[in-house]
This record gives structure tokens, sequence and C-alpha cells, in this order.
């Protein structure tokens, strides 16, 4: 696998922003879908991180498939 040093030469969306905003986008959906049925669908393989991430800041039953 190729270090992302070797292919960029900054990095564009530091860790603690990108922390941030998955938990945004987690309180929102939770907001969003309250008292609605959730499923949340990855699609692609190397979605699954994100997935899990931003499944522990929904705070409203849901449900993931693959």
């Amino acid at each position: 696998m190729q270090n992302y040093k070797d292919v960029l030469s900054e990095i564009l969306i530091d860790e603690k922003s990108l922390q941030n905003r998955v938990k945004e986008l987690g309180e929102q959906i939770s907001a969003d879908y309250k008292n609605q049925d959730l499923l949340l669908i990855c699609i692609l393989r190397g979605g699954v991180p994100f997935l899990v991430d931003l499944s522990r800041h929904i705070t409203i039953p849901h449900m993931m498939d693959f």
C-alpha cells in the first residue's frame, strides 16, 4: 500500500476536523430520523470504517447492512 506522503504534499483535512464533522453528521441524522426506522448501507468496501464511526454517533436505534 502506498504511503499518503508519497502522493499528497499536505494533509487536506486534519483528523480532529474529520472526527468533529462525523459527530455532527451523526447528531443531525439522529435528529432527522427520530421515531423512524433507520438502515445504514455501506456500498463501498473502503467505507466500512467511516460507517462504523458514523454509527457510533447516531443515538437512535438503527441497523447496518453491507
